[in-house]
């Protein structure tokens, strides 16, 4: 099937809506698609729409926005966790070693704890780019899920071998798997925001990421405080096992969202991108009328992106833009 293109779309009245059984529309579906002449000036309001008045109007994605910060709060919790539980007396007790007449986990396999799980979230976050534009955002959060809960697996069950090396091996494993899940968790994450979130709700939402982060890691604090005062295996058991809870947030929300209608027009998917965009814009919004912008601006970077290459970031102009997303991760 040929899917139509930007100009049959910009002439068509849509008169038969496509739907699924999990969502109704109210729209008007003789309403006209916008022409070209007033599309910048609703594009400038749009940009200037207060933040109150752009959650009432696009109700439901800043509902997914919101959602889509589960997964966050579960990494900055993953973050703690595993930096903090290494201090727990009886998880040194069972992973560490006599040094200096007390219990302490060597200086070389902690280095591999801190160092191994962001070198994991570099690795899946490049994969994770490359694998949303292969089966969508929606699998790659739920790939990413899955592997997050075996990955936890390996770290819960690392304390069963007999052999202290053998504990640390597995959990060192389960460790930088996790953080592997954590870069194609995240980045499918902030591509699907960055994707369907308007202007007025992109700043906004993007936002969240590092205020979850924070809020995800002053609950793991408090985890593994109350886990210290246990004085057990059980303690630290727990909180690696309290990890599969978060991670059955994302699980679920991969389940329940909607694929980004921008990745399904990039890919030709014309009746499951009608259907995506009927549930995130509908009722309020004509949806066919949304899924044109999307066009639109897919049209537009690649006509200008048609022959970019990673190696173009750090060419001209475009140089200064890398250097100036580095600085802020850096910060």
């Amino acid at each position: 099937e040929i899917a139509p293109d930007y100009v049959e779309l910009e002439t068509t009245r849509w008169h038969s809506v496509p739907q699924d059984d999990q969502e109704s529309t109210a729209y008007d579906p003789a309403q006209p698609i916008e022409t070209t002449s007033t599309r910048s000036t609703k594009n400038d309001m749009e940009t200037q729409l207060p933040l109150g008045q752009a959650i009432k109007k696009y109700p439901k994605i800043a509902g997914y926005c919101l959602a889509m910060t589960i997964p966050i709060i579960g990494w900055g919790y993953d973050l703690l966790v595993v930096g903090a539980i290494t201090g727990e007396d009886s998880f040194k007790a069972d992973y560490g070693k006599m040094i200096d007449g007390e219990m302490a986990i060597p200086g070389n396999w902690l280095s591999l704890w801190m160092g191994l799980p962001p070198a994991g979230a570099a690795a899946g976050a490049l994969l994770g780019g490359w694998l949303q534009n292969r089966i969508g955002r929606k699998f790659s959060l739920m790939i990413g899920s899955i592997i997050s809960a075996m990955a936890i697996a390996c770290i819960f069950f690392s304390h069963l071998p007999p052999e202290p090396d053998t504990k640390r091996v597995v959990i060192t494993v389960g460790l930088t798997f996790q953080g592997f899940t954590v870069g194609i968790i995240k980045t499918t994450c902030l591509t699907w925001v960055s994707e369907n979130a308007p202007t007025a709700l992109r700043g906004p939402a993007m936002a969240l990421f590092p205020t979850f982060t924070l809020i995800g890691q002053l609950i793991g604090a408090i985890v593994v405080y109350a886990v210290n005062q246990m004085g057990n295996k059980n303690g630290y058991l727990g909180a690696f096992g309290s990890q599969w809870i978060l991670v059955l947030g994302p699980f679920t929300l991969s389940c329940l969202m909607p694929e980004s209608p921008a990745h399904l027009i990039r890919t030709n998917q014309e009746e499951r991108a009608i259907r995506s965009a009927t549930r995130l814009f509908g009722p309020k919004m004509n949806p066919y009328s949304a899924l044109e912008k999307i066009r639109e601006t897919i049209e537009e970077e690649k006509a200008t992106t048609a022959s970019v290459s990673y190696w173009a970031c750090f060419k001209g102009s475009n140089l200064r833009r890398t250097m100036i997303v580095i600085l802020a991760n850096v910060i």
